[in-house]
């Protein structure tokens, strides 16, 4: 993300964000003659509706939406059980692609280190279980994510998996699934007709040349960007929806009072939405819902919104952690 794009997320959006937790992954590090446990948390963003349709419509006007997954990184001194956060969560596009930065981060400058994967911040060792993370998983990785970008942005697919395997087809489609299984370095791709079944299966490196020369291959992708330009086409006309729903639901509630306290926050919210969408002018929106909003434009301030908290110039997130994190 840019920092525009950064700002805007948390000072506007990530407040009304809910997250669930998908996967911890712990490991052990020694440093100063001190052991530390760094704990990467991969979470999965749960936006608001109308947070939703507006992420949907950024990525088909854009091709980017909001972030729909995070990476939230702690270090816990075993000795002394205080535990921190060396640097400010992480946003990214997929799920997916939070579990391949959290393999980075845990990696470092290592080519492969072993971590108890669910392990949390939790005490319950029965939750972990161990495993080796090489430079090759993040590879495959984030070849799987390259496959699923050549069907379109991730906000119009249904990617799921982990560092065995990755599955996705365009979100609301009948299409079957196509399997990337990452430890033996294939994809499957499914048929495209009413018969259930694999029409392909071949190295996963070489999706490239399977695309251009294998007919099955082509076809699945194919009927798959289809999908994904019907749901671009219905996120746009969705939002704009949405969009004069929710202006004219506002100005109700108003009735008339005029913009001051939560009633200001609340127009400043909406407004630098509706903006981050549709652009300053609002274009897209019918002439009354444009004169109202713009109206509220001219009397708030979005700049307001944007003032963070500084999270400081923090450390190295590949370096083990120094005297100034644990001062």
């Amino acid at each position: 993300m840019t920092t525009d794009e950064e700002e805007f997320f948390e000072s506007v959006v990530d407040p009304s964000t809910e997250r669930i937790g998908l996967f911890g992954m712990a490991h052990d590090i020694t440093f100063d003659g001190r052991n530390f446990i760094v704990l990467h948390k991969v979470s999965k963003n749960v936006l608001t509706e109308f947070d939703q349709r507006l992420s949907n419509y950024l990525a088909a006007v854009h091709g980017v939406g909001l972030p729909m997954a995070a990476v939230e990184t702690r270090i816990r001194d075993v000795s002394s059980g205080r535990s921190w956060t060396p640097y400010p969560m992480r946003h990214l596009e997929s799920v997916p692609d939070a579990l391949a930065l959290a393999a980075e981060l845990a990696l470092g400058p290592e080519p492969q280190m072993r971590v108890r994967m669910g392990a949390w911040m939790s005490e319950d060792g029965n939750l972990e279980q161990e495993r080796l993370i090489t430079t090759d998983t993040v590879a495959s990785l984030e070849k799987a994510l390259t496959v699923c970008r050549t069907i379109g942005t991730p906000d119009f697919l249904e990617i799921s998996g982990d560092y065995d395997r990755v599955l996705v087809r365009p979100a609301g489609s009948k299409l079957d699934v196509m399997v990337m299984d990452l430890a033996r370095g294939t994809v499957a791709v499914p048929t495209t007709t009413e018969f259930a079944g694999t029409a392909y299966q071949g190295p996963l490196w070489d999706f490239d040349n399977a695309l251009r020369q294998n007919a099955a291959v082509a076809n699945f992708v194919a009927k798959a960007r289809h999908s994904v330009a019907q749901n671009k086409e219905e996120a746009i006309l969705k939002f704009r929806e949405l969009a004069e729903e929710r202006i004219h639901e506002f100005d109700a509630a108003l009735s008339g009072r005029p913009l001051v306290g939560y009633r200001m926050m609340g127009a400043s919210t909406l407004i630098a939405r509706l903006q981050k969408g549709l652009g300053s002018s609002l274009l897209g929106l019918s002439e009354a819902a444009q004169i109202t909003a713009l109206d509220w434009a001219e009397k708030v301030d979005i700049s307001d919104l944007h003032q963070l908290e500084s999270h400081g110039p923090g450390d190295d997130p590949r370096l083990p952690p120094g005297p100034r994190l644990v001062s």
